[in-house]
Order: C-alpha cells, then structure tokens, then sequence
C-alpha cells in the first residue's frame, strides 16, 4: 500500500514488496487517503508487482531436484549407450534416489555416499558396490558439466570419496563342449539352430536375438551381426562367412519357420507368458538355457559361455589369439585372452612349458653351482660359493 512521506509534506511513495522485499519505489503528489495521488500510487503498486512477477516466472528456473538429476542423467544415458548399459546406469539411479528420497542436495556428502555404498556391499556384493559406485561419480561429474546452470552442486563428488570395496568375483562357468552338444542335442527345431548360431559364429545374445534375414546371405555363405558394443558411436556391424553346417541350419528352418517374420529367431507359440509376443523377435529367453541343460542333464551355463566357448574350441584346435580376436570382433586382444584364460587355458601352458625342469638332473651329478661357474667361483669369491653350496647340499 502507498505510503505517505510527512517528511516530504505527505507526498505519497508507491513501494513493491515480493516476498518481504522492496524491490521498487516511487514518489507521488499529495493527497487525501484514497484521493488521486492514492489512486495513482496504488494503480502503479499493483502494475509493477504483477509485470516483476511474470518477468520471473519466465525468466527463471526452479532449483534442480536430486529427481530430476537423476532424470535428466537417464535419459541422456540413452541416447548414448547400449541398451543393457543404458539399464544398469537406470537402475543404478533409481536404486539410490529410492534410498536418498528424502535428502535434499544439501545433504549429500561423502557419509550418505557411504551408508548407500556399504548397504549394496552387505546386501548384494563388494563388486555390485563398486559398479554402483562407478555410475554415481559419473552422474554426479556429468551434473556439474551440464547442470551448473540449473544450481548444481559445486562441491566435491561425494561417491568419490568412498574408497571401493574389496571384490570376490565368481568365475564364469564354460562348460566342457560334451556338456554343449547333449544340450544341443535335448533341443530340437528353433532352439537347435539357435544353439549352432551361437557357437558356429562365436556371437553376443543380442547379435543372435536381432538378427534379421535381411543380414543372412546364404547364397554367398555369410553373415551379418550387429552390436552397440562402443558408447557413442552407433552399430557396429561385421560379416562372417558361415560354416557348411550353419548355412544348412538356416536353409532348412527358413523353409520350416511358422511365422515369416523379418526375424531370424522368433518367439513361437509355446509360452503362457503375457508378455509372449509370437513372431517377434526375443528379448532375453531368461529360462531357456536352465530348462534345456536340467533336460540334458548337465550343469547349467548361459549363452555367453558358449562365446566362450567357441574361443577355446578354436585355441585347442591351434589359431592365434590374433585369429580368434577377429572371430570373436573384440577391440583388443587382451579381451581374448581373458576369455581363455577364463578356461584355464594360461595355467596349461605354464604347467607344459615348466615341464621343461622334470628330469634335468638326470644327465650327472654336477654341482649345480659349480655348472654355472666352472672355474670354482665367483663375483663375490670362492668363499661366497662355497658357503652356497653348504647350504644346497
């Protein structure tokens, strides 16, 4: 409301307060209370306050919301990363928003980080800890590149302050390629031609599950397979020629397929799921592989051992680590080795190639010092030697 300045002989002074605040002021003549002057400095009160109002209602922005980080960190997550990357960063996020609901940004600090950290550890697993861990940094330094504008946190990371939990990682199982073909052989139709594609082409769940015919050129013997395996850079996509046994698989279930889809590999009637989808292409096939070893009475693997698989059968068989990179698409052959090296095969080669020390001794009874250094001697003396052969003998 106006108010009236005796020291300026009552002239009245228009104020605007937005939230307790003067933002604004102005003078007018004097005057009865609710007289002209009043009038105009009333009119005026009122205008300005309304024009600063909605000058900030469009001109600013609320703070950002924990939620809305995480939101806006999601989705950005997938238009850049693989699909099954996309889903660990997602439910990284909504596990620890679920946990931190209740926390504004102001709380979180390296002890909420921890509390959060040491519960997946307890609960789950020190390497589950560590993935989740991963991803938190990783938001938390994308909010501070992108969000700086929208009020941020400056501080710290949090989840970097947290040191990382010590992990026991379980080996993958690969299983013994006896155990692959009584699987194979308890299969029949889709699933037997399925199985021969994974292992024949050494390929990804996803590359086998989205493969379409328009990436199966049986004519010429080859074939097409898809992954998004690098963040950022779209589909890769590789040709490989198919094996004569493969090809055949393929014709004939071509012909057999129920449904002509595009796909490949299809969902087929036998699933009382409500997410069954006949026709289309697969999704995950979570149980199939349970099922198929419980049927052929084997120990249980997943489609990923058989990539393993097939790495190892080609080893055996005498191609390079280089050769079987090319096979298997990896970037770099340390991945192939540690995908040997999953099956035991380094500890082979250490226990052929230190084979070599059976039996050296055989030949005579040298001093082994003294076949090193004939003369009775050496560096440091013959006494330095003799003292050696003491403690060997």
């Amino acid at each position: 409301m106006p108010v009236i300045m005796k020291e300026l002989n009552g002239r009245w002074r228009g104020v605007v307060k937005i939230k307790s605040k003067i933002v604004k002021t102005r003078m007018f003549g004097k005057g009865p209370v609710k007289g002209e002057e009043w009038m105009r400095a009333r009119q005026w009160e009122i205008e300005q306050r309304k024009a600063i109002l909605e000058q900030s209602a469009t001109t600013s922005r609320p703070l950002l919301s924990p939620l809305e980080w995480g939101l806006l960190y999601v989705n950005d997550a997938k238009s850049r990363c693989s699909p099954k990357t996309f889903e660990e960063k997602r439910s990284v996020m909504l596990r620890f928003l679920d946990y931190a609901r209740e926390v504004p940004f102001e709380g979180y600090n390296p002890n909420l980080a921890r509390e959060y950290l040491q519960r997946q550890n307890d609960a789950r697993s020190g390497y589950a800890a560590n993935k989740d861990r991963k991803t938190l940094m990783h938001a938390w330094a994308w909010g501070q590149t992108f969000l700086a504008e929208r009020g941020f946190p400056e501080r710290g990371n949090p989840f970097a302050a947290v040191k990382r939990y010590p992990e026991e990682r379980k080996e993958r199982y690969i299983p013994p390629e006896s155990d692959f073909w009584q699987a194979f052989h308890a299969s029949h139709g889709q699933d037997r031609v399925m199985l021969l594609a994974f292992l024949h082409l050494g390929a990804r769940k996803g590359e086998v599950f989205r493969l379409k015919w328009a990436d199966v050129d049986l004519e010429s013997g080859k074939i097409r397979l898809k992954t998004q395996k690098t963040r950022g850079k779209g589909w890769r996509e590789d040709w490989l020629p198919m094996t004569r046994e493969l090809r055949e698989a393929l014709l004939s279930w071509e012909a057999e397929r129920p449904y002509k889809t595009e796909w490949v590999f299809s969902q087929l009637d036998d699933s009382p799921s409500p997410n069954h989808r006949p026709g289309e292409a697969f999704i995950s096939r979570q149980h199939f592989l349970a099922r198929l070893c419980a049927r052929a009475g084997v120990r249980k693997f997943d489609f990923h051992a058989i990539r393993h698989l097939a790495a190892v059968i080609l080893f055996k068989a005498g191609y390079t680590v280089g050769f079987i990179q090319k096979v298997l698409r990896h970037k770099h052959p340390s991945t192939t080795e540690e995908y040997l090296r999953s099956f035991g095969i380094d500890l082979e080669e250490l226990r052929e190639g230190m084979g070599i020390f059976d039996g050296r001794g055989a030949a005579g009874d040298v001093d082994p010092v003294q076949k090193m250094n004939p003369r009775g001697g050496n560096l440091r003396g013959s006494g330095y030697s003799t003292g050696i052969q003491a403690r060997l003998n």
